[in-house]
């Protein structure tokens, strides 16, 4: 008879495995990031993001705090609601109101790639020139050509005006155009704008299930102004976030919009046009990040998302199918690699769930895998026939029940130096582990799995399922044609002919 080795999954698409033997302890090999964030957060969304299991590292993730441009998330999140609810369109050729062209530095800003005057440095934020040609901070009264009252630029081009330069005015001017199209004084204040736009934002949070935050801006600014509260606490704030809910929010745009992550996910370079009151103005900005599986970004900056460092971000990448969300605020942009090298390193390190009860020495094992709820293992005992055992897990619950045990007759393994049983003979049980789909595996002593890989071609199934030979009872029924091995009392499909 041959007894092949099987490691077939229990659900398609599940992580490899690996005997605990060739892995080391649980988190021996995974480096804590370095993180000076007064407030941050990575999570797991397959595990849910307000979760326990979904959380995989947080410093106050719950505490409310400012969140600066990271808002634009949740600003594009809306409009690609309408979109799809067929309010606007991308292709809509918006005319910039008044009150979006009247943002000029040093608020962050579309400008035309035409004006000299306009230059932003590395974190966005608009510069000047003196009379020697060095950089200095925004002056009032600086040159800078930026989006004009009348200046017609498509929604599309206004969106990646918000996500790329950071754009504030374009903010304003998507929420002052889907407001209109909607047509509804969403605030109540009877004047239909890009107010009613922000009340949007705050019914939206409400019905994703963000608890603790709050939009008083398309944009983000402080609210209350860090002028009258440069260091306002928590119950304080008008503008807010956590940590967990800002990763929440990207998660849910990547989710709910094809279009959400092809904005903040874009690499290269981003032109095109506007036709402005004195003639044709071009934008173009460079985007993307150099982070294996990036999915996108928005970052930010104000005097509370700041604090001691250098601003606020969210980021998300993804990873053999698996996501995994970094969020902060008062950090250090460059942190995020080493906060993604940890999120990943966890999900894909092993992590033990429940085990079943033991089926004795054996020299040998086979498994092989029905359904998520049905396996069938072949145990050849260091003495006596091969045992056919059949096991009920329940990956949920970490429980595995044993179902049935057979033996199969005349099946007993030769004596040691007659041609077989040279293997050393250990104590072989059912074990179910975390992953992203998790999976069972019969294991010797016990076993470990990866928290959501893949199996390579070389692990999948190659079972040979025991045969009933003519003339000999036995409570297993085996069909080379169809493959299938079954019991009385515990049906068994393989997936492999014999």
């Amino acid at each position: 008879m041959k007894r092949a080795r099987t490691s077939m999954a229990i659900a398609a698409g599940v992580a490899s495995l690996a005997l605990v033997g060739l892995v080391p302890a649980a988190g021996a090999h995974i480096v804590v990031p370095t993180v000076t964030a007064q407030h941050a957060f990575i999570g797991d969304p397959l595990f849910g993001l307000d979760t326990s299991e979904g959380t995989l590292f947080g410093i106050r993730p719950d505490e409310r705090t400012a969140m600066a441009s990271t808002t634009k998330l949740m600003t594009l999140d809306v409009t690609l609601h309408a979109v799809a609810d067929g309010v606007v369109y991308l292709n809509d050729q918006v005319s910039v109101d008044d009150f979006a062209a009247s943002l000029e530095p040093p608020n962050s800003v579309m400008a035309d790639d035409n004006d000299p005057g306009c230059m932003f440095d590395a974190n966005g934020n608009a510069i000047s020139l003196d009379q020697f040609g060095n950089a200095q901070p925004w002056q009032v009264g600086s040159a800078c050509v930026t989006l004009e009252p009348g200046e017609v630029v498509s929604l599309e081009t206004l969106i990646r005006g918000m996500m790329y330069p950071s754009g504030n005015d374009a903010s304003w001017a998507i929420a002052y155009h889907v407001a209109k199209a909607y047509g509804e004084d969403t605030n109540g204040d009877k004047v239909i704008d890009g107010r009613d736009f922000v009340e949007r934002m705050n019914q939206h949070a409400v019905e994703i299930g963000l608890a603790d935050t709050h939009f008083t801006s398309a944009n983000g600014w402080d609210d209350p102004p860090s002028s009258v509260n440069p260091n306002p606490a928590p119950e304080d704030l008008d503008h807010y976030t956590t940590a967990r809910e800002l990763a929440e929010i990207i998660n849910h745009g990547l989710e709910a919009h094809p279009h959400f992550g092809e904005v903040i996910g874009f690499e290269g370079a981003y032109t095109d046009t506007s036709q402005g009151p004195n003639g044709t103005k071009t934008y173009s900005w460079n985007w993307g990040f150099p982070y294996p599986g990036w999915e996108g970004l928005k970052g930010g900056g104000t005097t509370n998302c700041n604090g001691p460092n250098q601003g606020c971000q969210a980021i998300s990448a993804k990873r053999i199918g698996r996501r995994v969300v970094v969020a902060f605020m008062q950090g250090v942009f460059g942190e995020e690699r080493a906060m993604f090298d940890y999120g990943f390193g966890t999900i894909f390190h092993p992590d033990e769930r429940g085990a079943s009860v033991g089926v004795g020495t054996a020299e040998r094992h086979d498994l092989a895998c029905h359904s998520s709820s049905r396996c069938l293992s072949a145990v050849l005992p260091t003495t006596g026939p091969i045992k056919l055992v059949s096991w009920g897990p329940d990956v949920d619950s970490s429980t595995i029940a044993k179902l049935d045990e057979e033996v199969l007759p005349r099946s007993e393994s030769p004596p040691r130096g007659a041609g077989g049983g040279q293997g050393r003979s250990a104590t072989w049980r059912l074990r179910t582990c975390r992953s992203g789909r998790s999976s069972s595996r019969l294991v010797r002593g016990r076993t470990s799995t990866s928290r959501g890989g893949r199996r390579t071609g070389s692990e999948r199934s190659r079972s040979a399922p025991p045969e009933s030979r003519p003339g000999r009872r036995s409570p297993w029924t085996c069909s080379p044609s169809t493959a299938t091995c079954s019991s009385p009392r515990s049906p068994i499909r393989t997936a492999r002919s014999f």
